[in-house]
């Protein structure tokens, strides 16, 4: 339950925050709050993208990093801790399309994407059978990929 000075707190921060909104929303001349609210998400989220290309060159720099680091590693945790992979997982989505396709491309021996893939999407799609099984569970993930958008 809400302290009763939080309300009072959050009835101040609303109407300076709608009065802000309000003077964005004639200033671009915007129909509603909604379409000037709108406008200002859509525009915070362009200013925070990463341009395409920068965001595929820094997955394929820190990959690389990362591969090099751990080839003699054995430990999962390890290699899911290394700093490079970290910064990697630090990527968000925009890092998924390279990362399922780095999986992809590795087929055949496939890495240990899945730790920064659970972590980035909050999804699990390999069945309970199929845990430990490198490959199967590049498989479910590539699958869960082409449902979701990535691939």
């Amino acid at each position: 339950m809400a302290k009763p000075g939080a309300r009072v707190l959050n009835m101040h921060v609303n109407e300076k925050l709608l009065a802000r909104v309000d003077k964005y929303r004639f200033r671009r001349m915007h129909a509603s709050r909604t379409e000037a609210i709108e406008a200002l998400l859509e525009k915070g989220l362009r200013a925070d993208r990463r341009p395409e290309n920068e965001v595929a060159q820094s997955v394929l720099s820190l990959s690389r990093r990362w591969r090099e680091d751990t080839r003699l590693a054995s430990s999962v945790t390890a290699i899911a801790m290394h700093p490079a992979y970290q910064e990697m997982i630090g990527l968000g989505a925009e890092a998924l399309p390279h990362i399922f396709g780095e999986l992809a491309a590795e087929s055949d021996n496939p890495g240990q994407w899945f730790w920064a893939l659970r972590a980035i999407t909050g999804a699990d799609p390999v069945p309970a059978d199929k845990k430990g099984m490198v490959r199967e569970m590049a498989k479910a993930w590539l699958a869960w990929a082409a449902e979701n958008g990535y691939r």
